[in-house]
């Protein structure tokens, strides 16, 4: 239970900013594991320089293209008829 403020001034990334700035949030974290290790306890991080290690991935998740083509599917496309030339 509990709430604060999202602020990049408190944030434990390598960036100035926070998409969420300013936001209240209820809950807060008691703890945090990450490879079997605690790294968050009671508001005190706890991390080991050099223990991370990068995941590659894509840019965008598996269903982007899907996504993409759904937009393109949806997307209206132009009819192109003869000029009418019956009664007015």
């Amino acid at each position: 239970k509990g709430k604060r403020t999202i602020s990049s001034k408190t944030h434990h990334q390598k960036i100035d900013f926070n998409v969420y700035e300013g936001m209240e949030v209820t809950g807060i974290p008691v703890y945090t594991l990450s490879q079997g290790d605690v790294v968050w306890e009671n508001g005190e991080l706890r991390t080991v320089r050099g223990k991370g290690r990068y995941i590659d991935r894509p840019c965008y998740p598996t269903y982007w293209k899907n996504q993409q083509r759904r937009n393109e599917v949806a997307t209206p496309e132009k009819v192109v008829r003869a000029p009418y030339t019956g009664p007015v």
